[in-house]
């Protein structure tokens, strides 16, 4: 990403801009669902056959946090998104990354991936057209391990 492009102005970039690798949005409320995430992941990201897979704990102390998620965003071909009542709750989420994610996802840049993590309002998102991993009646929190 360029200074001063923002996620938006790359959501409405041509499919032809180069990918590269995997974002996971979560609530900072609920680390523990990441950290679950991280581990299944470890045998594919391991391997190279995922790519990169982004999460905000990678920003370096010291770094402008919103230009290395912008920029993360801007790269990213898949994201996952561990969707809760806190996770629609954070605004930041809400008025940034959704939108960013979902337009992207329109416009075929990005393959959203969503995971009902606990029971949410989905429905009053445009999450609600998106098919769920797992099927948000039976969200995450719900399951025996």
């Amino acid at each position: 990403m360029t200074p001063g492009e923002t996620p938006a102005a790359i959501a409405t970039a041509p499919a032809s801009v180069p990918r590269v690798g995997g974002f996971i949005s979560y609530s900072h409320k609920e680390p523990e669902y990441l950290m679950e995430l991280q581990e299944a992941l470890v045998p594919y990201t391991g391997s190279g056959a995922f790519g990169d897979v982004w999460d905000d704990t990678r920003i370096p102390a010291g770094s402008e946090w919103r230009e290395e998620i912008d920029s993360a965003l801007g790269q990213a071909r898949v994201a996952v998104l561990l969707v809760s009542r806190h996770f629609l709750a954070s605004d930041f989420i809400r008025w940034h990354e959704l939108p960013y994610l979902l337009e992207a996802s329109q416009r075929k840049n990005v393959k959203v991936l969503w995971v009902a993590v606990s029971a949410s309002g989905y429905k009053e998102t445009g999450l609600k057209e998106l098919q769920a991993l797992n099927d948000p009646r039976n969200p995450l929190d719900s399951l025996s391990k």
